[in-house]
């Protein structure tokens, strides 16, 4: 789990980047498909960003996630400043990321085929407003409502029993 002065500190670091680019919080929101709010929020340090958050701005602003964590990004000379922001991931990292976007996007597809697209939109909705320790108490409880005969499928042989970690390993 993010710190409240490291939430301060990447919420500081999209805002300097986002008008380093010019753009307001609107143009930034509409970039990644986030509301304006979340933006405002995670730039005031009210609201943790998700990691595929933190992504998605950092693709709009053409960057790495990972300039978000440096400490005192606004006193960067802009030639340092220019470097970060034409960061270009390695061929690996850019490999990675391409195969971890069509996994993401095939199980999207089939968790919305298995349980209708409304219903994803709702989850999707719910697990938005949370931090990482509610997503990890969602699936718990998700799990407990699996194990549950009367919400089973009748040919549904049980499921075996998955152990949940953490979405952060510091996290307890």
């Amino acid at each position: 789990m993010v710190s409240e002065l490291d939430m301060k500190g990447i919420g500081k670091n999209i805002r300097i980047l986002r008008q380093n680019h010019k753009m307001t919080q609107k143009q930034l929101a509409e970039a990644t498909g986030l509301a304006t709010i979340t933006i405002q929020q995670y730039e005031r340090g009210i609201r943790e960003p998700r990691f595929d958050n933190l992504t998605r701005i950092a693709k709009a602003l053409n960057v790495s996630p990972i300039v978000f964590t440096i400490p005192g990004l606004e006193v960067l000379s802009d030639e340092e400043a220019e470097k970060i922001k034409n960061h270009v991931p390695s061929k690996e990292a850019q490999l990675l990321n391409e195969q971890l976007q069509k996994k993401n996007q095939e199980g999207l597809e089939l968790f919305g085929h298995l349980i209708g697209t409304n219903n994803v939109l709702l989850l999707l909705d719910a697990v938005s407003v949370m931090n990482s320790n509610g997503i990890d108490e969602a699936v718990k409880r998700f799990l407990e409502v699996a194990e549950i005969p009367k919400y089973q499928h009748e040919d549904c042989e049980p499921a075996e029993t998955i152990e949940i970690s953490p979405l952060w390993p510091d996290q307890k």
